[in-house]
């Protein structure tokens, strides 16, 4: 006698139910994975635009960048305020707030205007050198990917609190893993970052975008490092003390970045007028053109091409070259518009890893590795994710021969930044996103809250 379970009609279908059940998310995953690799390539082609542009053309370049600058808030302050920044906290928000506000409320944070202000306003950014990232936009763009699809399955559409949850994570961990083309990074992101509680219930649609997305990233891109392949030598005990310092010190300047450019954003956030505004805007283009003009270029762009340059060539880095970045990226995203801070946060690192590889090593062999724990311990102290940003970085450059120094420098750079701060830059922006705050536009900044 055969089992029910060994039926060719039983067995047709559950596989059809299984199939039909999971299809959006896998046209979430494969969208996510389009929209963030031509994101990538367009974002890419016009750093590099404006870099040239910076040496062609200075004077030009430096009449387009306020143009540049206040194009980018603009479009946000016009069409949806709530692309602005990274798009990190936003997601947090909607994850936070899911249970007890309806869809109009969730589709402000993560409708498909604000994909598109998104996507638009950090190209005005970025075209004239403003140092800004992709990947947090793309991590709300692939969390408002995601809460779109849900609109076409039943149990989300009910507005099942679970089920839309499960979209914004998978949304979110997927347009992570494709910007920087890091699975494994995407998933941890999810757990340590968007959702620290029952993630249990939540894994399988995460995975399953992730790896959707990733594999479609892959299939256009193609399978790259995204910071190379680096040359690592022998780990000596003097390189661990190194990276003890440089973990030390990466994890107070990435703790200090994140608490600073909060209470900046605040300060700004007073600017109540219109007239206001363009006074901030027009001080922040004057600093960033002057930056400039005296690092010959340094704070232009993002930074990824200057990490690839530090690490396969060792250049002799500045004591002012992470100062610069620093203060760039903060100008860079306090002018209102969208742009994230995850990459030029690696950048960051990397420069205070490669002043110190420059300081102990004089840039030769054991200096690849205070920049990769530069990165690290910088990140982990603007995120407060201590396993995401060692995963990330572990995925960029395929070096499990070090993975012990770049573990102890994110503990190490989480410990510190916990005494600047409990909790992270992205954390404590979320809360501006607080339904009852979005419902009064014009109410006061936000005194600072202990995050849910």
């Amino acid at each position: 006698m055969k089992h029910d379970f060994l039926k060719p009609d039983l067995l047709a279908r559950d596989l059809r139910r299984h199939t039909l059940s999971n299809l959006p998310y896998w046209i979430a995953g494969i969208t996510i994975g389009l929209c963030a690799s031509a994101y990538a390539v367009i974002f890419k082609l016009l750093s590099a635009f404006s870099l040239r542009f910076f040496h062609g053309h200075f004077w030009l370049w430096a009449i387009f960048v306020p143009i540049g600058f206040l194009t980018s808030f603009l479009l946000v302050r016009r069409y949806s305020p709530e692309a602005s920044g990274s798009g990190i906290p936003q997601v947090m928000a909607a994850i936070h707030y899911r249970d007890r506000h309806p869809s109009p409320w969730l589709n402000r944070l993560l409708g498909l205007k604000v994909i598109l202000v998104k996507i638009v306003s950090s190209l005005a950014c970025v075209i004239v050198g403003g140092d800004i990232g992709r990947e947090g936009p793309t991590i709300q763009i692939g969390a408002g990917i995601f809460n779109f699809v849900g609109r076409f399955i039943p149990e989300a559409a009910a507005d099942d609190s679970k089920k839309r949850r499960a979209l914004i994570l998978a949304g979110g961990a997927a347009g992570i893993a494709a910007a920087f083309n890091t699975p494994l990074g995407g998933v941890v992101f999810a757990i340590e970052e968007l959702a620290t509680d029952a993630f249990r219930e939540f894994r399988t649609p995460v995975i399953l975008a992730v790896i959707l997305a990733g594999m479609t990233a892959q299939w256009i891109l193609g399978s790259y490092l995204y910071l190379g392949h680096p040359a690592i030598y022998k780990i000596h005990l003097t390189s661990i003390l190194a990276s003890l310092v440089v973990a030390t010190v990466g994890g107070l300047a990435g703790g200090y970045f994140g608490d600073s450019l909060f209470k900046l954003m605040k300060a700004r956030k007073r600017a109540r007028t219109l007239k206001s505004q363009l006074y901030w805007l027009g001080a922040l283009s004057a600093i960033f053109v002057l930056m400039a003009y005296y690092t010959h270029g340094l704070p232009i762009g993002p930074g990824v091409e200057g990490i690839t340059n530090i690490l396969n060539h060792h250049p002799q880095t500045g004591f002012w070259a992470p100062i610069t970045r620093f203060l760039a990226c903060q100008i860079s995203y306090l002018i209102g518009g969208a742009g994230g801070i995850f990459s030029p946060s690696l950048s960051i690192g990397a420069n205070i890893g490669s002043w110190f590889a420059t300081l102990f090593f004089h840039g030769g062999p054991g200096s690849n590795v205070l920049v990769i724990v530069g990165m690290i311990s910088f990140l982990t102290g603007m995120t407060h994710a201590p396993l995401t940003s060692l995963v990330l970085v572990m995925e960029m450059i395929d070096q499990p021969t070090i993975t012990f120094p770049m573990m102890l420098a994110s503990l190490v750079a989480y410990g510190i930044t916990r005494m600047i701060h409990e909790h992270s830059f992205y954390e404590r922006m979320s809360e501006n996103y607080a339904p009852a705050l979005m419902a009064q536009p014009n109410a006061a900044p936000p005194v600072e809250v202990q995050p849910h």
